[in-house]
């Protein structure tokens, strides 16, 4: 399987930093909800957790004890591709890229997240010398 990074701190640097930069207004839904989102991810292997039930929502990179609503698992490199907008998450969930334990309501949820993640990762792909 392709994968452009290298290891599981490229994936929190870039991916992560991604979730850290979108403003917090844009994380009202998921903590008017108290949602907890575990994105699994492999090839290189990392978690990302948001968390609604923290105020402000808490980013968490790695292993985390808190209890998840919504537990996404997904190739690095398809998480790669939602972020770049190359990839729609129900699009990912329909080719079988993506496997969710949780409400598949919650993962349309997640979308104003990934469109304000889009704007920002590519900067950061450059920042990290990706592009």
């Amino acid at each position: 399987m392709t994968t452009i990074f290298n290891s599981t701190e490229d994936l929190y640097s870039c991916i992560g930093q991604a979730f850290v930069r979108i403003p917090d207004s844009h994380f009202g839904p998921l903590h008017e909800a108290r949602m907890v989102i575990r994105f699994v991810c492999t090839n290189p292997n990392g978690q990302i957790l948001l968390n609604g039930r923290e105020n402000p929502v808490g980013i968490h990179f790695g292993e985390h004890g808190a209890k998840s609503n919504l537990t996404i698992w997904l190739a690095t490199h398809t998480m790669h591709q939602i972020m770049l907008g190359e990839l729609g998450i129900m699009k990912a969930m329909g080719q079988k890229k993506i496997k969710a334990k949780g409400s598949l309501l919650r993962v349309r949820a997640l979308s104003p997240l990934f469109v304000e993640g889009q704007k920002i990762y590519p900067h950061i792909l450059a920042e990290a010398g990706y592009l």
